[in-house]
């Protein structure tokens, strides 16, 4: 292996790109394999060959690691040599389509950060062009975004939380006076570090750092202004976004309010105000409904907070409060009333309870034999060699049992339905007999199988080409009719002998729902590693999320488990498949991109 190819892989395995026990196996790959064969994107490519040349993609700037990536480019920690300090350099490659939306997008960023000097925003230092790059160099904030803080505990005091929340409206208060919108509050967008020494803050409180003003929108502009997103679509969170932003309605400073209160709702809740199957389900119920009343979540909540959060949320703007002096008057007196509360950091009291190992799992599915210590899974282990046969197949079956990691992976832009309701287009017919179009009974029309399975390709377009998406959701309405099961099947590993594949498989079944392995294409599974009972017949949801180290499993919006990605190489491809002689009916299949926030 030549030693550029080594350091290439040396640098994926380090940023997390490559799995270390996969690096043996890939050591005689160069990256065009890597990316080929699907164990790497042409985005994670393109980051690692940038690390291999860290002091000729920015002049000026010296890259140090990768932190983060999605739709909005690239953020590196990077060192500025004029200045020989710690910095976060954002870039954007721009490809010969490169749109013009893209480009007006990164430069606002860069005016309106310019223009933005205070202690809970990220700072701008610079920002240029360079050899098909845009690159904006950043504050680096050494610390955690809210989502991975939030994802660690269980639950937040209600002075903790508005005490971050209070610092956010500070924020965005002074960027609303500089006429800037984000656009895009939510968790992921808050850092959270220590403060500097004598910072006015309550002990143990973190300092918020607003960060990602990549949406942000002037308010000079508003009135005439074109949408930086191509074919008009909504840039934002939905979970978290105005329903303004979603009707396409005029929108100013009151949207950042609608999603500072969202995210005051995630915090004192650990939910989102709307949860859904998909981006449309969550547009739907924005647009039509409240969200839930906070105090279902969490039965301790004071009435002060329950208030305030109803209104900073109200659907129309004009019922919602409308500028930030009221908001931060608002916060104040709820965080009086809190007063007796004990700040975070304090004592080992409420303000936080960290997250143990098992309640971490939200409430997921323990497997009977999770790693705790270090003989249970040495015992285990001598257990199930005594029932496979193969050590490959071992360590697939072994990894069911992995404890799970969180579910921090967001949707993107990208989603498409799967089936038109009148033909097979885009499906493989793997076997058995399927017919598109047929009527439910209920004017919907379904994809109809049976004794057999049909594929569809974990892919993205992109150019000329397709890519394998690397998160993902599959959501699907399954209905096991007159069959004996329908199933979804996942993970599958590529081998010459599909029929003889192992995968994993949610398997629908008249009155449960059961998921696990299995090492052939059907039959009962090797291993129930979850169960759950279900209302007999009927329609059910099945949505399988594929986030950074784990796939998750949903079933009619309650999670049912979860099952740790391996090292195989998997075929990007998920099954539907129908087991029996009867006929099983799949509708409303959707493929939905997920990706991890941009830093």
């Amino acid at each position: 292996m030549a030693a550029s190819s080594e350091a290439f892989l040396s640098i994926a395995v380090r940023e997390g790109f490559v799995p270390p026990d996969a690096a043996t196996q890939f050591a005689q790959s160069d990256a065009g394999m890597l990316t080929s064969a699907g164990v790497m994107t042409a985005a994670q490519r393109d980051i690692v060959e940038s690390l291999l040349h860290p002091n000729e993609i920015v002049p000026g700037y010296e890259l140090l690691s990768h932190l983060g990536h999605g739709g909005m480019g690239v953020v590196y920690r990077a060192r500025q040599l004029a200045f020989d300090r710690v910095i976060a350099l954002k870039t954007v490659l721009l490809g010969a389509q490169a749109s013009q939306a893209a480009l007006s997008r990164f430069e606002q960023e860069a005016r309106s950060l310019g223009r933005l000097v205070h202690p809970h925003l990220v700072t701008a230092y610079d920002f240029g062009r360079h050899h098909g790059r845009l690159y904006l160099a950043m504050e680096f904030v050494d610390g955690e975004n809210a989502a991975d803080w939030l994802a660690r505990h269980v639950e937040v005091s209600e002075a903790t939380a508005w005490g971050i929340i209070r610092q956010t409206a500070a924020g965005l208060a002074y960027a609303a006076t500089a006429g800037v919108i984000h656009r895009d509050i939510k968790p992921a967008n808050l850092l959270l570090t220590k403060p500097p020494a004598g910072f006015p803050l309550p002990k143990g409180l973190p300092l918020v750092k607003v960060a990602d003003f990549g949406l942000a929108l002037l308010a000079e502009d508003v009135d005439n202004r074109t949408r930086l997103t191509s074919d008009n679509a909504t840039v934002g969170s939905p979970q978290y976004m105005a329903p303004e932003q979603l009707s396409g309605s005029r929108v100013d400073h009151r949207a950042d309010i609608y999603a500072l209160g969202a995210t005051a709702y995630q915090f004192l809740t650990d939910r989102a105000p709307f949860e859904g199957l998909s981006v449309m389900q969550v547009f739907a119920q924005k647009l039509n409904a409240d969200p839930p009343p906070a105090s279902e979540f969490r039965d301790d909540l004071s009435p002060g907070s329950q208030v305030l959060l109803r209104d900073l949320m109200h659907r129309n703007p004009d019922q919602r409060l409308t500028d930030y002096d009221t908001v931060l008057q608002r916060i104040d007196a709820v965080l009086a009333d809190l007063s007796g509360q004990t700040p975070v950091g304090m004592s080992a009291a409420t303000a936080v309870i960290p997250k143990p190992e098992v309640t971490e799992r939200l409430s997921r599915p323990i497997p009977p034999w999770p790693a705790r210590r270090w003989w249970l899974p040495v015992v285990a282990i001598l257990g199930v060699l005594m029932l496979v046969q193969t050590a490959s197949y071992l360590e697939f079956y072994r990894k069911t049992s992995a404890l799970p990691g969180p579910r921090a992976w967001q949707p993107t832009e990208w989603a498409v339905p799967c089936y038109n309701g009148r033909s097979l287009q885009g499906w493989r017919v793997v076997s058995g007999n399927w017919i598109p179009g047929q009527d439910d009974g209920e004017g919907g029309r379904t994809l109809t199988g049976a004794n057999g399975a049909i594929g569809y390709p974990l892919l993205r377009p992109e150019g000329n080409s397709r890519r394998p998406l690397v998160g993902y959701q599959i959501i699907a309405v399954a209905n096991v009719h007159t069959a004996d099961a329908a199933e979804l099947q996942f993970g599958l590993v590529t081998a010459k002998d599909l029929s003889a594949t192992p995968r994993y498989v949610i398997r629908l079944l008249k009155d449960r729902v059961q998921l696990g392995p299995r090492s052939v294409d059907h039959g009962p599974l090797s291993k129930i590693v979850a169960e759950r009972a279900i209302e007999a017949d009927g329609d059910h949801e099945l949505r399988l999320e594929r986030h950074e180290r784990d796939w998750f499993i949903v079933i009619d919006d309650v999670l049912l488990g979860s099952i740790p990605l391996s090292n195989d190489l998997l075929r990007p491809e998920f099954l539907l498949a129908a087991e029996g002689h009867g006929l099983v009916r799949f509708s409303d299949i959707i493929l939905e991109e997920l990706a991890p926030t941009s830093p």
